[in-house]
């Protein structure tokens, strides 16, 4: 399903035998259109009551963006981490400190 508002797409793709739903969103506003859908999606799976989820968001450095599979990392660790450190966004595949790497065991 393609989405469009304001100069803006968003692909979300349903992946049924990885019981996985992904979303790619391209064009000027991609976080507003990004945060529509996704607020969408959770009225959606809150209406299943016992439904397990498990919000994963892709590292964004140079060699994970160029790659087919880039590390993921828990939506609420990096939540907590941008509430704490005011950064966009902590963490790449290589040099990563070790409070990172410790909250990320910590979830694991």
């Amino acid at each position: 399903m393609v989405l469009e508002k304001d100069e803006t797409q968003a692909k979300v793709m349903e992946y049924y035998s990885q019981r996985a739903i992904k979303i790619r969103a391209a064009g000027k506003n991609r976080k507003e259109l990004l945060t529509i859908v996704v607020y969408e999606l959770d009225k959606i799976h809150a209406a299943y009551h016992g439904l397990e989820l498990q919000k994963l968001i892709p590292c964004n450095c140079d060699k994970c963006r160029q790659s087919q599979e880039p590390e993921f990392y828990p939506f609420e660790v990096l939540r907590q981490f941008m509430s704490e450190s005011g950064s966009s966004y902590p963490f790449q595949k290589k040099g990563k400190n070790r409070l990172q790497e410790e909250k990320l065991r910590k979830t694991s």
